[in-house]
């Protein structure tokens, strides 16, 4: 088997992408960490494995949903963090024993399978067969600003697996299919609401019977249900996720005016990004417009841009814009790869070091 047929395997592919960002974030951060003083305040750290090299990978709500593997939802406070993660690294801690470890272990591998499916979804909707876009298509995602956040512990690279493989068997008129993973999206991340919706549109779109596109928003919102019977069993109150986040992260407490007071540059970039996006996509694909709309929605409500980076990060209609941009116009790909690079590394570094965590 030559090369080019091994490199053309999609799976193949999602390995050696992974495996060579991971090594490259590790020694890029490390020796950040080294020279640079960590920011001091130890409440965004992972305290109880500070002897763990890696231990740098799990900052700001890292440490939460590893309290969770490790205690279970012994507070309140922990309400808004979604289940299914910290759940399947409780899982593998049982074999590894180190909650770290295994969190690393999860959302490496569970990006590996984001990766696959996103390029499934790739080559059916762009026909793209050819290796070369299909690294092309991949740097749009892995190298996101925000992707940092893909190999730490954090619910983002398990969510991803859920979301491009709900997609692709929504595309593929899979709908039981595609509602078991959306029922697993919602249980893992808030933004899986966002996917019950963008599911259900894209089931209309190719031509799915509005029943079925209804049974597998229902099946989708089975994960999210689920966790609200729980909350209500130990806390007395199904919308305690929404509660915390209010009372203890500041989200529904401050007004749109704060918006403007509390942005950054990436905040006003991304904003700009998404609004182009649904230009982009609503006389091409109106589901992906929708779904990110959506994303606009949650400063909006919110009043704040807290992990807002973070959250556009799984906005793929816009990673999916700029691939089919950058594929016709490919003379200006290498650069918005170098700025696409800096960026992603000034997130990693940041992060790394405790300075932001969304």
């Amino acid at each position: 088997m030559n090369l080019k047929k091994i490199l053309n395997n999609d799976l193949i592919i999602s390995l050696i992408v992974v495996v060579v960002v991971v090594c490259v974030a590790i020694i890029f951060a490390s020796f950040n960490n080294q020279v640079i003083p960590l920011f001091p305040n130890a409440h965004f750290h992972y305290l109880p494995r500070t002897s763990n090299s890696l231990s740098f990978l799990s900052n700001w709500d890292g440490p939460n949903y590893l309290n969770i593997v490790n205690h279970g939802y012994n507070s309140v406070k922990m309400a808004n963090f979604f289940p299914l993660y910290p759940l399947v690294v409780y899982v593998v801690k049982q074999v590894l024993g180190s909650a770290l470890n295994s969190a690393l272990i999860v959302s490496w591998l569970s990006l590996v399978g984001a990766v696959y499916f996103y390029l499934k979804v790739i080559e059916k909707i762009f026909n793209n067969t050819k290796i070369e876009n299909k690294f092309k298509a991949i740097s749009f995602f892995i190298l996101f600003p925000s992707g940092v956040f893909l190999i730490a512990t954090y619910t983002e690279p398990l969510f991803s697996l859920f979301l491009f493989s709900a997609i692709y068997f929504a595309l593929n008129k899979k709908y039981l299919m595609s509602g078991l993973l959306t029922m697993l999206a919602t249980a893992t991340h808030i933004t899986g609401l966002f996917l019950i919706i963008l599911v259900f549109f894209i089931l209309l779109e190719q031509k799915v019977n509005l029943l079925k596109a209804l049974i597998a928003a229902v099946i989708g919102g089975l994960g999210i249900a689920s966790y609200m019977v729980f909350l209500q069993t130990k806390y007395h109150n199904f919308l305690e996720f929404i509660k915390t986040q209010h009372q203890i992260h500041g989200w529904l407490y401050y007004s749109f005016s704060n918006l403007l007071h509390s942005m950054d540059f990436f905040n006003v970039v991304f904003v700009v990004l998404l609004i182009v996006t649904i230009y982009y996509w609503w006389s091409r694909r109106k589901s992906f417009a929708i779904y990110s709309f959506l994303f606009l929605l949650i400063p909006t409500l919110g009043g704040q841009f807290g992990g807002f980076n973070r959250y556009v990060l799984i906005a793929f209609p816009l990673q999916f814009m700029a691939y089919d941009f950058f594929k016709e116009h490919s003379k200006y790909y290498p650069y918005i790869m170098a700025l696409m690079g800096i960026c992603w590394t000034l997130f990693l570094l940041e992060y790394a070091g405790g300075y932001i965590g969304g």
